[in-house]
């Protein structure tokens, strides 16, 4: 078993993606020899077993960090908040989209006036006030910033055990 913190597993997953990719780019630069019937055969060292085999491990290796790490996430429970790092990545998630929503809502005029092609004039006013806007998105951005530091400090103190593989 190998321990380490959620972030340096990320960072693992991403090494292992990053490898799997260079596998299977050799894999398509090599799985096939052109040749003409009056010349010899290249050789070449692509090995279709192998290949599926590393990939296999290498996937199966992504797999168990990823487990580990979902498993954690459900158990760790962030710090200042009253929710798991599971639960904390969904709530971001949703926070962000809420401030988006929040910010196109407080930057609008609370009546705006429009010509029609008829001559008449068209108002639309906003049931809602615009600095009670202002003062929610500054909540929100400000909970959002201190969730983002205790997902990131759970990030970094909360260890991970995972079954070592041995990849090539």
């Amino acid at each position: 078993m190998e321990e380490k913190c959620i972030k340096e597993w990320m960072k693992e997953i991403k090494h292992l993606d990053s490898y799997k990719e260079r596998i299977l780019n050799d894999e398509s630069r090599m799985h096939s020899v052109t040749y003409q019937e009056t010349e010899a055969q290249l050789a070449v060292e692509y090995d279709f077993a192998a290949t599926r085999k590393n990939v296999e491990t290498t996937d199966s290796a992504i797999r168990d960090i990823k487990q580990a790490i979902a498993e954690a996430n459900c158990r760790h429970r962030l710090e200042g908040f009253d929710m798991s790092l599971g639960q904390g990545l969904t709530y971001l998630a949703q926070l962000r989209k809420e401030i988006d929503r929040l910010e196109r809502m407080s930057n609008k005029e609370p009546i705006t006036r429009r010509s029609l092609p008829s001559g008449d004039v068209e108002y639309t006013k906003l049931l809602y006030n615009t600095s009670s806007c202002k003062d929610l998105l500054d909540q929100k951005q400000k909970t959002l910033s201190a969730l983002q530091v205790a997902k990131d400090r759970a990030n970094l103190i909360c260890v991970v055990r995972v079954h070592s593989h041995t990849v090539a």
